[in-house]
């Protein structure tokens, strides 16, 4: 019963990342802009203080180059939580070999979905740097949760209830 209440979790997490992939990829450019642009905003000033000292164009170039790291730092750590949740998810169900490949092929694959639907926006566009970047996050994301997994397999504490001798398997992969 506790291993049910576990999946609909996880699968109730999976399912809110892609959709809040999906809505962020649903604003227009200028969307898109004001919501990294608050953040950018507060980070930048928080990052660099006596940033007002500087000649515009070096002020222009910071601003730049800050908002380039932010979006794609915002598209590597969606993905990898996306690849981390769905390994998560694939352990729930005893998958221990491919689980890394299989939960990052699925943020993959949703990655090129999510560019396809960029594709179609107004003021938006379709990037295969992008693509390579979210796969990078997946990447990540699907190997911190095998280390997790490892970690609580390892480990016997009643926490780790995905890994541990509670009907889930004690090995990990």
């Amino acid at each position: 019963m506790e291993r049910r209440w576990i999946r609909i979790l996880l699968w109730f997490c999976v399912i809110a990342v892609c959709v809040v992939i999906w809505c962020f990829s649903a604003q227009d450019g200028q969307q898109s802009e004001h919501t990294s642009g608050r953040v950018l905003r507060w980070l930048v000033a928080l990052l660099t203080a006596g940033r007002e000292q500087l000649a515009l164009a070096e002020q222009q170039s910071l601003y730049e180059t800050a908002s380039w790291l932010l979006r794609k730092g915002a598209h590597f750590a969606e993905f990898a939580l996306l690849a981390f949740l769905v390994r998560l998810l694939l352990r729930s169900y005893r998958v221990r070999r491919g689980g890394w490949f299989w939960a990052w092929a699925a943020a993959s694959l949703y990655a090129v979905v999510d560019e396809l639907h960029q594709f179609f926006m107004a003021a938006r566009n379709a990037s295969l740097v992008d693509v390579g970047i979210d796969s990078l996050g997946a990447a990540f994301g699907a190997g911190a949760a095998c280390l997790v997994l490892w970690v609580c397999g390892r480990s016997r504490s009643p926490s780790c209830k995905l890994s541990s001798g509670n009907g889930y398997g004690k090995q990990v992969n």
